[in-house]
């Protein structure tokens, strides 16, 4: 989900059967052992250069959820830096997103397009980084369109 425009959210203590939703929520004892830092060192041990995470719990109708929202990369698009798990579809090297269309679920980019909208979101990132930076030595002109317009009709 960090190589989304904007991230995602996900919800642990959801479930889905036949297309039906059932909020469950999380027992206690999985709660007591959860260490929120701890997750974060195992999602960042996959991913470079880093998910930007944050974990809350919620409480829901007497039940208590993990609400995870990964935040869009910051500069460079997230990519899989070493080989998951046996049987785990992490690859090294690979890089991942959630398809716009259908089910939702991870896969790793294999369609031109895919990769097309990850380029232009991490282009346009740079683009921005590279305007800041010219406003702060003043090498871009820090007017706005309103100042610009003003000008315009100040003889008026």
């Amino acid at each position: 989900m960090g190589n989304l425009r904007d991230g995602g959210i996900i919800i642990v203590g959801v479930s889905e059967d036949d297309d039906r939703w059932t909020l469950t929520g999380i027992s206690n004892l999985d709660l007591i052992g959860y260490d929120p830092d701890e997750m974060m060192d195992q999602i960042n041990a996959y991913v470079s250069p880093y998910v930007d995470v944050d974990i809350v719990s919620v409480e829901h109708e007497k039940n208590i959820f993990l609400a995870i929202r990964a935040r869009e990369f910051a500069e460079l698009p997230l990519v899989c830096k070493k080989n998951g798990p046996n049987n785990s579809d992490l690859v090294e090297g690979a890089v991942y997103v959630r398809p716009a269309a259908g089910r939702p679920r991870t896969t790793r980019i294999t369609k031109a397009e895919e990769m097309r909208d990850l380029l232009e979101l991490a282009a346009e990132k740079r683009a921005r980084q590279m305007l800041e930076t010219g406003r702060r030595i003043g090498q871009v002109d820090m007017q706005t369109t309103r100042d610009l317009f003003d000008k315009e009709i100040k003889d008026l």
